[in-house]
């Protein structure tokens, strides 16, 4: 088995002569890829027959298995369902929140913590339809509450310098 200093292994099936072994005899073919039955190659991706596979196995899986997972596109990875959509009156809620306390000064508190409720009643797990987002109509429901909060201390603000103002023009 060692020829030219290095050992070979020995290659698989049935081949006659050094130039068959090597894919330079009578059965060449162009293509240098090619499975040739007659080496003992097969395909491993092939389906497998009834006679090769082992007494006692199944050979598809189980109907209870493929009732429990749907196949999905692509090496039989199971297909997830996405869940039901968002609640729109939570997002909004929640934007409103946030625009109140980033750049509005709390004016668009109260809006949204009239859709930040409505998004909480959409998202209970007791509505006739629930939908996603509870935690976006939470975050509305906070962020809302916290612009309300900037609101009533701008309000405070201006009726204090107003009546600041009234009283020093009086005396």
């Amino acid at each position: 088995m060692t020829q030219g200093g290095g050992y070979q292994y020995p290659q698989f099936g049935s081949s006659s002569s050094e130039a068959e072994r090597h894919g330079q005899g009578s059965q060449h073919s162009d293509d240098p890829y090619a499975i040739r039955e007659d080496r003992g190659y097969s395909d491993p991706y092939a389906a497998p027959s009834s006679a090769s596979s082992a007494p006692g196995y199944q050979s598809s899986p189980s109907t209870a298995y493929q009732s429990s997972f749907q196949q999905g596109p692509g090496y039989g990875q199971p297909v997830y369902d996405p869940g039901p959509p968002s609640s729109s009156h939570a997002v909004v809620g929640m934007v409103l929140g946030i625009a109140s306390i980033a750049f509005c000064g709390g004016l668009t508190a109260p809006i949204g913590l009239i859709f930040s409720i409505l998004g909480m009643r959409e998202t209970s797990p007791t509505a006739t339809e629930p939908k996603g987002g509870r935690g976006l109509a939470i975050a509305g429901l906070v962020t809302s509450i916290l612009g309300c909060l900037v609101l009533l201390f701008v309000v405070a603000y201006f009726v204090l310098v107003i009546g600041v103002g009234i009283a020093a023009s009086t005396s």
